[in-house]
């Protein structure tokens, strides 16, 4: 999980709503719709869990502390995604003793490492990086008309979201394959799970596919990748640089939390 910063996620609170209508233009799936390509639930399902669960996102301060607006930012996500949210006053374990007495029955917290939900009924916890691949390889999922099966993927990074990646477009059959500025890193990854890489930019051109897992900002043009290519970016930040627009035939799919949050809560009611 990267860090964030406050510029990144202090103005989702205020912007949810456009940012759905966005997505779904972009998409043609709402929040909840994602969520049901996430766990196959369909949309009457979701709204009965969304009306037995409580949520409650939990500010911590250990580490490096507390990110202005990430608490809010969280809290506009799940309520725009039909769920009851709210911030605990306290901080910390004292949040946690908080949300418990406030009977939640969703926890959301993070920390400078690690960003995890947890169902307290379910005993279930799902944690963001896993998460937030499966959501966005849902997305090119549904825009590759509802399957990746024998599909080319090409994966940009080969860090842990890379590999979370990886191993799920193995389960959905896709093709994928890894390019990493660390060659290395790629050569772990065709020893482990005994895919191909790329070793050259120009080659990403060839993908129509790609899911972002890199975490360097604007080392992409978009004159470097397909001309119609759907470009599933969870890295932030995002890669593609600044002051260009995709083309007519070009899908750029990028945020710093949403949908990664999205996809967690999915986890946890599915």
């Amino acid at each position: 999980m990267t860090r964030l910063i406050n510029e990144w996620v202090y103005d989702v609170s205020q912007n949810i709503s456009n940012y759905e209508k966005e997505f779904i233009k972009l998409t043609g799936m709402s929040f909840i719709d994602l969520m049901g390509q996430i766990n196959g639930m369909n949309r009457q399902q979701i709204l009965a869990c969304a009306s037995e669960e409580s949520i409650a996102i939990i500010p911590f301060e250990s580490g490096l502390g507390i990110i202005e607006g990430f608490s809010k930012a969280l809290n506009s996500v799940l309520n725009q995604s039909g769920f009851r949210a709210f911030i605990t006053k306290e901080r910390d374990v004292a949040g946690i003793h908080e949300a418990i007495t406030q009977n939640a029955s969703i926890l959301f917290m993070a920390d400078d490492n690690r960003y995890i939900s947890w169902h307290l009924k379910r005993n279930k916890i799902s944690e963001n990086d896993h998460a937030t691949a499966r959501g966005y390889i849902a997305i090119l999922e549904k825009l590759s008309n509802g399957t990746l099966a024998n599909k080319s993927v090409l994966v940009l990074g080969c860090g842990r979201l890379g590999e979370e990646a990886v191993k799920i477009l193995l389960k959905k059959k896709a093709k994928p394959c890894v390019y990493d500025k660390i060659q290395r890193k790629a050569e772990g990854f065709i020893a482990k799970y005994g895919i191909e890489a790329i070793t050259k930019m120009d080659t990403i051109k060839r993908f129509q596919l790609v899911f972002d897992a890199t975490s360097e900002g604007g080392w992409l043009a978009l004159n470097q990748l397909n001309e119609k290519v759907v470009f599933s970016s969870p890295g932030v930040p995002l890669s593609i640089k600044p002051d260009k627009k995709a083309s007519m035939e070009q899908i750029i799919i990028h945020d710093c939390l949403q949908i990664g949050t999205i996809a967690m809560l999915a986890e946890l009611i599915q």
